[in-house]
């Protein structure tokens, strides 16, 4: 029984993709009508068979090898994403490793003028308080020179 079944079903292993290059690899896929000339001309399926059940039996096969080719391409799609991912990594981890470096050196940099900005304001109001000081000891002198001549 088994015997009987596997010699009505056709052998569709290598019928399926286009027989103009059998060396070349090849995504196309033929059509229904196509693919069942092709398996009639070659032998590979009962003549006999019923045309529909060889027609569903084509469809199926037909259906799965584009969903194949489909997966695959998409996973071919999927790996060169991620070799160019990769290589745009490994050009940019030095590039940021560089940026960081240089981030670190800006913000000492940044600190570094700040605490020099902050002690030139501390001279600045120091000295500003210091000449308002002289400026209050020297009316206090000018007032004291006045009220001196006064009395003398």
């Amino acid at each position: 029984m088994a015997e009987k079944r596997k010699r009505l079903e056709p052998n569709l292993d290598l019928s399926l993709k286009s027989p103009a290059d059998p060396e070349e690899p090849s995504n196309k896929v033929l059509s229904l009508d196509e693919a069942i000339d092709f398996e009639l001309k070659h032998g590979y399926v009962d003549p006999d068979m019923d045309l529909k059940k060889l027609r569903r039996i084509i469809s199926n096969r037909l259906s799965a090898q584009r969903t194949y080719i489909k997966r695959n391409e998409y996973i071919v799609e999927l790996e060169k994403k991620v070799k160019d991912l990769e290589d745009k990594l490994a050009i940019m981890t030095p590039e940021m490793e560089n940026v960081k470096g240089r981030n670190k050196m800006l913000r000492l940099e940044a600190k570094m003028l700040q605490e020099q900005l902050d002690i030139s304001t501390n001279i600045y109001e120091l000295r500003t308080e210091q000449m308002e000081e002289m400026k209050l000891e020297l009316r206090r002198l000018k007032e004291l020179e006045k009220a001196l001549k006064r009395k003398s």
